[in-house]
């Protein structure tokens, strides 16, 4: 219940007995005037999955009935890949929907449509999840491009995976990069090798030794500049 007050009413001398909130009249007249003193409210302050206060997970404020909220709706710490968004009534998750809630705001007066007045209210911190950088690069082993990086925007937690690109004559060390992303933008190399090819010298006529093909190996995109000497061929 709100608190009454009693004030006696000027230019009226004769004083009653007021004992409990109830008059009990003397002889002659009596003027009081009744003042509400609006009740104090505690209210609890629930940081949720995304934040923490100083104190912890919860922070108590107190308010006045019928007075805005104001500064008591003290802000969480948001944590790495959060962004405090405000308070409501229900518990909701980060990036959830907020369309059947109902929210909680420093200029909202301290009513019973958001409170109970016997001082058993939480509200709940909303919090967006936050979206960072995710680079591929694709290299050959000597740091040059071989094919052109990937970027995408991917929200803190969530998985990516990425198929790495094709490229003749080249076989990537990741043939799929995957992971869960940070609360930061994140870089990744992909390095690419040379794919190795023989060949192979055949001679069309048997030798001495009894050796008639030689074989080298060469990477893709290799120059073939080398003189091979067969041995002796065998006298007719």
């Amino acid at each position: 219940t709100t608190p009454i007050t009693w004030a006696k009413t000027a230019g009226i001398s004769t004083t009653p007995d007021i004992s409990g909130g109830t008059f009990t009249m003397g002889a002659g007249e009596a003027g009081y005037t009744a003042t509400a003193t609006p009740k104090r409210i505690r209210i609890t302050l629930d940081a949720g999955v995304g934040g923490t206060f100083a104190d912890g997970a919860t922070s108590t404020q107190t308010v006045t009935y019928d007075s805005t909220f104001g500064t008591a709706l003290v802000a969480p710490t948001a944590s790495a890949g959060y962004t405090f968004v405000g308070y409501y009534t229900t518990e909701i998750e980060p990036d959830g929907s907020t369309e059947v809630a109902t929210p909680v705001r420093s200029f909202d007066k301290v009513t019973t449509d958001l409170i109970d007045v016997d001082g058993k209210t939480t509200f709940y911190a909303y919090y967006t999840i936050n979206s960072f950088t995710l680079t591929i690069d694709y290299q050959r082993v000597d740091g040059s491009e071989i094919a052109e990086s990937y970027t995408d925007q991917v929200k803190y937690g969530k998985d990516y995976s990425k198929d790495s690109p094709v490229v003749n004559g080249y076989t990537a060390r990741n043939l799929t990069v995957s992971g869960t992303m940070p609360a930061e933008n994140l870089t990744i190399t992909v390095i690419y090798d040379a794919n190795k090819y023989d060949i192979i010298l055949n001679s069309n006529f048997p030798s001495e030794s009894g050796v008639s093909s030689i074989t080298t190996t060469l990477d893709d995109g290799a120059t073939f500049n080398e003189t091979f000497t067969f041995p002796t061929m065998e006298s007719l």
